[in-house]
């Protein structure tokens, strides 16, 4: 797992420009949120996903074994909680 440390980050800049149609088109990608949502990738066998999971959400009871296939993703990335992650 990769930690972010800052805004700056090639990842979260991305997951940010995701918020436009613009931004969603020239990446070819969406931006979903929630657990159920992301497990639910995770289960179709989605082959290129980019995960950010918060220590906090990491802990919550289930996340591991719903999401088992999430371990093949090329990335989860956990932000920092000293990095201030807000515009």
């Amino acid at each position: 797992m990769n930690e972010i440390t800052s805004r700056d980050n090639q990842w979260v800049k991305m997951a940010c420009s995701l918020k436009q149609k613009k931004g969603r088109q020239a990446h070819q990608r969406v931006f979903v949120e929630g657990l159920r949502v992301i497990a639910d990738a995770a289960a179709m066998a989605i082959p290129d996903a980019i995960c950010f999971v918060s220590e906090k959400g990491r802990a919550l009871d289930g996340f591991e074994a719903s999401m088992p296939e999430a371990s093949n993703w090329d990335g989860l990335f956990m932000p920092s909680p000293t990095a201030s992650m807000t515009s």
